[in-house]
This record gives structure tokens, sequence and C-alpha cells, in this order.
């Protein structure tokens, strides 16, 4: 239906933001609904992803990736810190800038590893107007050094008791990093053990008896050097020392720690088996023959090793009494019998008794003090060659009340100096004896005086009896006849006379 308006040619619309209306001269306009959506930064990485392959522990590893704005916009970016997995290890350099549109941003990326074994890390950076960040897939494997003994078993074989064993190994750094370590034995204890050339100085150690008392359990290896830094490809050259103070088979692993990487990162087997060697003892029986008291007399034991190892040993030290018989002693008791030799144990005895006398001997052997040497000693106790002369003391016609005196000579021909003394059973108030004791130096003579004062006329026949320590050695006789009267007058009894002569 015609009206009075003219009608308008229609055109095709165009792309606009928002609404839109068409006018065709109608009286009612259309609405027309455009819609769109804006487009950000477009930032991509180079490569979606970085396989680092294998990376040494704590070793720093520098890369890059460019980070490209495809965009027609400049992009605002900023990493994203990540702290799962490795995430931490990671560095970025920028973490964060402008790239203008088509530009080129180049991302320096450092890695520290501390963690060992195979990684996947996602990692973004945020970049504003965008909703989807840029991602980057790092993967790769951390790895320890490796390092590798020259052997596969370090084997000391059969080893002595106290005896100090060196053996040598040689540990090598493969891998491109220097690394820093530690040593350590496997189920080692931490008190240090006691070897035999310590033990010797002493006799009188209570292990010889007892054992080697220990607090905690020795400590038997020891490694030179026990900790260092070996360069890459480079090597240490190590030596093991054992000193066993336990009979037992060994079987150690000396574990190799590195600083910063962990423990027990590589490892060698140490084998042993400690001994203690049988030793003889000859003769059983050692035989002093006659001795004269507290004169010492010296003979040897022999200490027999017929074994392939070398054995330690030590005189017991004599437990003395007062009343012991016997005193023995060794001015050299300890030391060290090698293999299918023979040492000398010097052994003095004392005498200190009379009569026969059998004397145990107990000699230690280092690591088995349940099973000591018993060898005998047998000795003699005699008195010393001392005797008077002469033996009989004649004093004749001795005057009654009047003292008179005669001397003899105690002779010493032992070796030793000899303690005396000298009674008189009987007539003791008729005679005096100087002196009655004292000390006969050893080859050497004491005059004696012996003064008689007969307390009446006739025959006095008596005794001196010589002593040495508590024993009667010898006697001497005395002879004396008292002559004269026992009555003595102090003044003339007849008047003196005028004239008379005197």
């Amino acid at each position: 239906m015609a009206s009075g308006f003219p009608e308008k040619t229609p055109t095709p619309p165009s792309s606009v933001q928002g609404d839109a209306e068409v006018f065709n001269c109608r009286e009612s306009r259309l609405p027309l609904h455009i819609r769109g959506e804006g487009q950000g930064p477009l930032v991509e990485f180079s490569s979606p992803s970085l396989n680092l392959g294998n990376i040494p522990i704590n070793t720093p590893h520098i890369c890059q990736v460019k980070l490209i704005n495809q965009g027609a916009i400049n992009a605002p970016f900023t990493y994203s810190p990540s702290t799962a997995n490795v995430g931490f290890c990671f560095k970025f350099a920028p973490e964060e800038g402008i790239i203008t549109p088509g530009g080129i941003q180049t991302i320096q990326i450092s890695f520290s590893p501390t963690v060992l074994g195979t990684f996947e890390e996602e990692l973004q950076f945020s970049v504003a107007g965008s909703p989807v960040p840029a991602i980057l897939t790092i993967k790769g494997n951390v790895t320890q050094p490796t390092l590798h003994f020259d052997l596969d078993e370090l084997s000391f074989g059969d080893i002595s008791f106290g005896f100090p064993y060196t053996q040598s190994c040689r540990l090598t750094n493969t891998s491109p990093v220097p690394v820093t370590f530690k040593l350590r034995m496997s189920d080692d204890g931490t008190q240090p053990a006691v070897n035999v050339f310590d033990q010797i100085r002493s006799d009188s150690d209570p292990s010889w008896r007892e054992g080697i008392r220990f607090f905690v359990e020795p400590r038997e290896f020891t490694m030179n050097p026990s900790q260092g830094t070996i360069l890459p490809q480079g090597h240490q050259d190590i030596e093991v020392t054992l000193c066993s103070n336990t009979v037992m088979d060994f079987y150690r692993k000396m574990l190799v720690d590195l600083e910063g990487v962990g423990k027990g990162v590589a490892s060698l087997v140490i084998t042993a088996r400690c001994l203690v060697p049988e030793l003889q003892v000859y003769p059983q029986i050692l035989l002093y023959d006659e001795c004269q008291l507290k004169v010492p007399y010296q003979r040897k034991f022999l200490i027999a090793n017929n074994t392939d190892l070398p054995g330690c040993y030590g005189l017991i030290p004599q437990k003395r009494k007062e009343d012991s018989p016997v005193f023995y002693s060794s001015h050299k008791p300890c030391g060290i019998v090698y293999p299918h030799t023979i040492a000398e144990i010097p052994v003095t005895i004392e005498v200190q008794r009379l009569g026969k006398h059998h004397t145990d001997v107990l000699i230690g052997v280092f690591g088995d003090e349940r099973n000591p040497l018993r060898p005998e000693l047998r000795s003699s106790g005699q008195l010393a060659e001392i005797y008077p002369s002469p033996r009989l003391i004649d004093f004749g016609m001795v005057p009654a009340l009047q003292p008179t005196s005669r001397s003899f000579i105690l002779f010493n021909n032992s070796l030793a100096s000899t303690d005396f003394r000298m009674e008189i059973p009987r007539q003791a108030h008729c005679f005096a004896i100087e002196p009655r004791e004292g000390v006969i130096p050893a080859r050497g003579e004491v005059p004696v005086t012996v003064t008689a004062t007969l307390d009446d006329t006739g025959l006095f026949v008596s005794v001196i009896q010589l002593f040495i320590g508590d024993s009667l050695w010898t006697t001497c006789g005395l002879v004396a006849l008292g002559t004269d009267s026992t009555i003595v007058i102090d003044k003339p009894c007849a008047p003196e006379l005028p004239g008379q002569p005197e």
C-alpha cells in the first residue's frame, strides 16, 4: 500500500561495536545487535618445552628461552614463582618486563638442583590483558656425582689382635664437578682401640688379667685422609688401618658421604679375620737351685711363636705379701714375638725364706686373657755364707771378777749384706758381746769383742748363738777358767810398822 513518503533503498550493515539502527524511511527503527571479542596480547615461548637432560646435583645450569609477543599491542609479563617439586630451584632474568608487538624477550634460566631424580615442572609467566599465561615445561634428571673405588673388596686376610695393619685404595671422581667427601666405617665404635705398642709399656695394666674394658664399642678402623675434596676426573689415594680389639670375622663397609648430596653414595667392602696366636713358654719349670736369702738370681723364660702371626706377651706382676717366700720380677716383662721366632723374659727372684719353694707365674697373651701361660719357678732358700772365726773363744785362766776380753770376726762371703743378731743362752751374766747386732756388708766382715767377767772360780762353758734374720745360723763356743778368790779387800788388814821398808 502506497504512502505519501518515498521509499529508501536498503544498504548492507557495517561491523561496529555496540548496537546499530538501520533507517529505511519506515516509521519504526529495527535494532541490530553486533557481538565480538577483543584480542589482547598474544605471548608465547619459542618452544613449549625444554629438556635439560642429566644435571649433577648442586651444580648451576644456565640456558635461555625466547618469549615472543605475536599480538598487536604491548605485552607486560611477570614470572609467577612455583614452589612445587623443584620449582624453587629455578631463577629467571628478567622476571618481568614489556614486550612490544612482534617483539622478542630473551629469558635466562638458572637452575641449581638440590633434589635428586627426574622432574617435570610447568613454569608460568602471566601477561597483562591475556587470560592465558605463557607456560614453559622443563624436564630433566638430577643426578648425583659418580665416584668409584679401584677395588671391589679390600681384604686384610688374617690379622693379629692389637696389631695395626694398613691397606690402600683409590677413590676416583668421574663426575664433571668437584666433590667434598667424608669417609666413615659402618658399625665401627668410638673409643680408640688399644695397640700392642701401647700395651707393652705397662705390665701392671689390668687388661693383662681382665681384658680390655671398653665403655663403648672400640673404633678399630682409621682412614687417612678421612675427608677432602676431589676435583673433576681426579682421584684420592686412601690408607685404611685396622687395629682389631675383637676376635672375629670382619665384614664392614667404608661409606662415602658427599657434602650437600647425601650419605653413602659409594662404598667399599672390607674383610678381615682377627686371631690371637698360640704362644708357648719354655721351660715350663724354671730352676734356680740353691739361692742365698735375699740375694737376686736371674734366669730366662723363652716365649716361642710357631704361628704366622705376631704375638704380644707380658709377665703379670706378682701380688706380693709379707709372707711370700719368693719375690720375682723382670726388668723387661712385656714384648712382641714375631712369627716363627723366640723372645726372652728375664726373671729375677729373691728368696725370702729357707727351704724349697714352688712359685706359680702368669704370663699374659694380649687378646687371650682367659688363658695365660702358667710356668713355675723352683728355688731353694739357703742361708748366706756367714761364719765366725775362730769358732771357739778360749779365755784361758781368768781372775775372777776381773773383766777380760777376747775378739773374733764375723765373715760374710755372700753377695748381699746381711742382718745379724747374737745371744748367749747360758751364763749370760758372765759374758758381754759388742756389738750384739748389726749388718755385715757383702763380701765384708765385722769384728766382735767378748768380755768375760766371771763371778766364781772354776770352769765356765757357754755358747754364742748367731742369728741371721729370724733363723739360728751357727754357734761358737766360750770357755774360761776362773782363778783366785772371789773375795776382794779394798784396804790392807795388817798395820804398817815404822822403819819397815815398803
